[in-house]
């Protein structure tokens, strides 16, 4: 008999029958299980290669958002950058304009004093410079500052050492070249120093400089009235580039407290020249020595006997300092 494909002897003993019955159903089972399995490792497959698509999709995507996300910090930083120069130069704007109301201020009631001390000019000259070079990059325009010219023998000065408020003097000068870096769109800004014995004291020593530009210049009537308080050129040009009106009256104030006078010339469209002169007092030897030790230290060294490889330093060293002229292209 034949049952479910199975064939059943009906003369079979039952031990035989029931052994048979288990081997048929062993093998069913063996059957059941290895179609499961194959049937597991097909899903695993299957997930498996849907893990790397999805993965292979992820990094794609990951990249993408890279680049996009990199572009568009760029983009971030440099608005950024935009807004933080502009609250930077607010910043620097009103606190000019603080300094110079306490400045006048102080000077209107008297209560500035000068603090005089010695100094090396052309040391000074060299970190005044420096400290205008982002503005001038910036505008692409030049500053020219030549060494102190002696009236006496007309020569220039490769040291130059005085006593006076150096301070002060950098004051009035940041002052001068900061208005002819504002005012100038283009060309050069040059600086020119010269030193005369004062006649009736020896001791004494005129120091004039002028600092002269190619910028928008202004006309005569607008040159009288800008050394006042709270004095600009022309409503227009407060309007556009700022500032308190202060600077040039506090330089005038500090010029003839050490001893001096402030003039300017100018034409529009050609430029200004602003010229003044202090009075210092001359170094004596102690204060020069001391001094060239200080800026530089290789001087003292003459003085001793050196081997050739110390002074060929050195000439190198003042070889350098023979020319001060700073060009910012």
């Amino acid at each position: 008999i034949k049952l479910n494909n199975n064939e059943i002897n009906l003369n079979q003993p039952q031990e035989e029958m029931d052994i048979e019955d288990n081997n048929n159903n062993n093998n069913n089972n063996n059957n059941i299980n290895k179609n499961e399995n194959e049937e597991q490792t097909d899903k695993e497959d299957e997930g498996d290669e849907k893990e790397n698509k999805k993965e292979n999709n992820n990094n794609n995507n990951e990249e993408f958002s890279t680049e996009l996300n990199l572009e568009e910090i760029k983009e971030i930083f440099k608005r950024l950058y935009e807004d933080i120069s502009s609250i930077d130069q607010c910043a620097q704007q009103q606190k000019v304009i603080v300094d110079d109301v306490l400045d006048y201020s102080k000077l209107e009631s008297n209560k500035v004093e000068l603090n005089p001390e010695p100094f090396s000019f052309v040391s000074f000259t060299k970190v005044l410079s420096q400290m205008f070079h982002p503005q001038l990059k910036s505008k692409k325009i030049s500053l020219i500052i030549s060494l102190p010219v002696d009236q006496n023998n007309k020569k220039e000065c490769q040291e130059l050492y005085l006593v006076a408020d150096h301070h002060r003097l950098n004051q009035i000068l940041t002052n001068l070249i900061s208005n002819a870096i504002k005012f100038t769109a283009s060309g050069t800004i040059s600086v020119q120093t010269s030193i005369n014995t004062v006649v009736d004291d020896s001791s004494k020593i005129e120091l004039k400089l002028s600092v002269k530009d190619t910028g928008i210049g202004m006309s005569e009537e607008e040159s009288q009235r800008l050394f006042d308080r709270f004095a600009q050129a022309n409503r227009s040009t407060s309007s556009k580039y700022g500032g308190s009106g202060l600077g040039l009256a506090i330089s005038k104030r500090l010029v003839e407290m050490m001893g001096g006078s402030i003039s300017v010339v100018s034409a529009k469209g050609k430029g200004s020249n602003f010229m003044f002169n202090i009075i210092c007092d001359s170094c004596n030897d102690s204060q020069i020595e001391f001094l060239r030790s200080k800026f530089n230290p290789t001087s003292l060294n003459k003085n001793n006997n050196k081997n050739s490889n110390t002074n060929e330093v050195e000439r190198k060293e003042k070889k350098e300092n023979e020319i001060l002229v700073l060009i910012v292209e």
